[in-house]
This record gives structure tokens, C-alpha cells and sequence, in this order.
């Protein structure tokens, strides 16, 4: 990058400058409703759009409404996970369906086996499976293409999990086998591999909003709805808190 950069000064030329446009969608302009659960891309770079009442997909220009069909029951305040490989999954109160844009259809790959209200929300991918947390507090992971269940683990939340209240659970990135969960006062750092607990944080707050991001398996970030961001370091088990 320095290099680039020295010679394009040396040799008088300017410095490209790209300009990004805006413009604002709401439902005069097609929106379904005015609050978005959720939003997604799928590999034809077109946009998907979950509302508790439904779903949409953009093109950039239009809306269009994504109705009830073979392969997608369900299209109450969905959820969308997009793999690895492109595909663009959407995980709802009865399962998880596969979008097949070759032919603009669905395949649902997996079946709740319970009566849910809330879907399946997405963890991340790893070790060739995608990882889900369950409105019962149970962290499943489902094999890449068979989508058979390769685990399913009772995560160690505080409280007994309750539909309403898992909705609250924040979740951080998936790296390396680890992510955090977090709700109300406390934060932990679950180890998929070793099916534990490898640090937690009791936050000096109720806060109302937490975005737990981790950076690499001995540290990770939190940031507040109240804009603050805290790092923390894991040394040993032990959690110290913006350590340079």
C-alpha cells in the first residue's frame, strides 16, 4: 500500500476520490413496513429484506413481496444467514429453507422438531456446519449440506432461557470455534470445541444493548448502546479490561 502510494505522489497523479450515494427507502416508496428485522444478499447481489410480517427482496430499484410458497411455511420475522459458498439461508419458526436463485425457488433443509414461535437465529459457520441458538437456549450446529445435527449443547445463561427473553440475547461473531453471548449484566465466551465456558464479563451495567465482537480468541470488544466500547484481554481464564 505505501508502495502505490509513493509512486502515484511521485509521479504527480491524483488521488482517486470515490463519491457514494444515498438514498432513503420507506413504504411510499414500497417498503413493506417501516421496521426491518433483518436484511441479507444473496449471491446475485440482490437484496432481502424480514419483517415481522413478512418478507421482500430488492433489486435496487423495486420491491418485491416474497410470498408463502413449497419450501418456505413460514415468513413471520425470519432470519437470514448467508454461508461461505454464497447461499443464502432463512431460518424460520419451522425450520431453516435454502433460496435456490438458479431457479428462484426454496428448499427447506431442516425441520424444527418442537413447536417454536421465534425461528432459529444464526451464530456463524464453522467446521463445516452452521451454528444456531434456540429460543430454549441450546446452541445446535447443523452439517453443511446434510444439515444433520452434529451438536446441541444447553448454553449457561443466568436466567432459565424463556422464548421473549432469548430474543434479547446478543451474539457476537463466531472465530475459531469461540463466540459470545450476552444479556443484561453478563457476557461470556462459549467454546464450541471444548463444550465450555472459556471467559465471563459481568458488565458494570444493565445495559439495555451490547454488541460483543471478538478480535481473536484472547480478546474481544464491547460495544454499548450508550456508544462506549471496552476491550478486554484473556490471559489464563483471567479477563483484564483495556490492557495494552
Amino acid at each position: 500500500m505505501i508502495g502505490l502510494l509513493s509512486v502515484c505522489i511521485l509521479k504527480g497523479q491524483p488521488v482517486e476520490i470515490r463519491q457514494f450515494h444515498t438514498k432513503s427507502f420507506n413504504v411510499n416508496e414500497g417498503l413493506l413496513q417501516s421496521h426491518i428485522s433483518d436484511m441479507a444478499f444473496d449471491s446475485l447481489n440482490f437484496g432481502w429484506l424480514s419483517f415481522e410480517n413478512g418478507i421482500q427482496r430488492f433489486d435496487g430499484q423495486r420491491f418485491y413481496e416474497v410470498p408463502l410458497q413449497p419450501g418456505l411455511p413460514d415468513d413471520k420475522g425470519v432470519s437470514f444467514f448467508t454461508t461461505n459458498d454464497g447461499s443464502l439461508l432463512i431460518s424460520h419458526a419451522k425450520g431453516i429453507t435454502r433460496y435456490l436463485p438458479s431457479s428462484h425457488s426454496f428448499k427447506q433443509e431442516y425441520l424444527i422438531p418442537y413447536n417454536t414461535i421465534f425461528p432459529l437465529r444464526p451464530v456463524g459457520e464453522y467446521n463445516d456446519a452452521t451454528w444456531w441458538l434456540t429460543e430454549k437456549g441450546m446452541l445446535i450446529g447443523l452439517r453443511n449440506k446434510t444439515f444433520e445435527q452434529v451438536y446441541n449443547e444447553a448454553l449457561p445463561f443466568k436466567k432459565k432461557p424463556e422464548t421473549f427473553w432469548m430474543r434479547r440475547v446478543a451474539i457476537s461473531n463466531l472465530l475459531n470455534g469461540h463466540v459470545a453471548f450476552a444479556i443484561d449484566s453478563l457476557m461470556f465466551v462459549w467454546n464450541i470445541t471444548a463444550r465450555k465456558v472459556s471467559a465471563t464479563v459481568s458488565l458494570e451495567m444493565n445495559i439495555p444493548s451490547v454488541l460483543p465482537y471478538l478480535l481473536s480468541d484472547h480478546s474481544f470488544i464491547i460495544q454499548t448502546s450508550y456508544e462506549l466500547t471496552d476491550i478486554f484481554y484473556i490471559n489464563s481464564g483471567i479477563i483484564n479490561k483495556n490492557v495494552i
